[in-house]
């Protein structure tokens, strides 16, 4: 019986055939521990590079212990590690995720470069504190990118509001879509969630980012919760509304 795909896997998967799924790959894959092959021991150890049969050499990193093993002949030395930690040690080296697996990707230099930038996977990354941060709201709402995120949260029952904003740095041209969440839930397993799937609403040429909204905390949460025209999901409203529709019986 084959083992089940892990989360990247599966998410690979789904994405080399369907555009749709690619920012939730990129997503899962920034998230993840990946595993390499290790040559030596100690402080001699070191990053086991394959040959290409165009020249040059290649990375191997894998989305589970199990696809690393089928990959090899004989026991192998390995490490487990984020792979943002792996993109900054391979910094300029191109790699390729599950070698000799079923489904298998290249990532090439300039494209972890993107990653780390967050120029990949439509939820960017940022230091939410950062003075060059400009938070305003559009001229007018993005009404069908909203509505799509409003469904994806009436799921999400730890949110009990969500605000907009466009969030722009100094050295940017387009600013990004930012979301406000107010969750009782862990806000990192949160946003894996949500971000990916709200990702794939974008505008060509958006960026999305989330932040978690927490009374008393500066920066965007602060710029949310003193801004009327942010908020666009407030579960109290839902739940009111529905009430109103089915009203308890006599």
């Amino acid at each position: 019986m084959s083992e089940r795909p892990d989360l990247l896997e599966q998410a690979l998967i789904a994405a080399v055939d369907d555009a749709d799924a690619r920012p939730r790959f990129y997503q899962c894959l920034l998230d993840a521990d990946v595993y390499v092959l290790m040559r030596g021991q100690g402080d001699t150890a070191s990053l086991v590079h394959w040959g290409r049969e165009q020249g040059g050499a290649v990375v191997p990193l894998f989305s589970s212990l199990s696809l690393l093993q089928q990959a090899v002949t004989g026991a192998a030395d390995y490490l487990r590690l984020p792979a943002l930690e792996l993109f900054a040690r391979t910094e300029g080296l191109d790699l390729v995720l599950n070698p000799g697996a079923s489904h298998s990707k290249e990532l090439l230099a300039d494209e972890v470069r993107a990653l780390q930038a967050g120029r990949l996977g439509g939820v960017q990354r940022r230091d939410q504190h950062a003075a060059d941060l400009r938070l305003g709201q559009p001229e007018h709402m993005p009404e069908l990118f909203l509505n799509a995120v409003r469904r994806l949260l009436i799921d999400e029952k730890s949110v009990q509001r969500a605000w907009f904003a466009l969030l722009r740095e100094q050295d940017e041209a387009e600013p990004a879509y930012l979301i406000g969440l107010e969750t009782r839930a862990d806000f990192d397993a949160l946003a894996q969630r949500v971000g990916p799937e709200a990702a794939e609403h974008l505008p060509d040429g958006r960026d999305l980012d989330l932040v978690p909204v927490v009374p008393g905390e500066p920066g965007p949460a602060a710029y949310f919760l003193t801004e009327p025209g942010a908020l666009f999901f407030d579960r109290a409203q839902v739940r009111a509304q529905l009430q109103g529709l089915f009203p308890d019986a006599d």
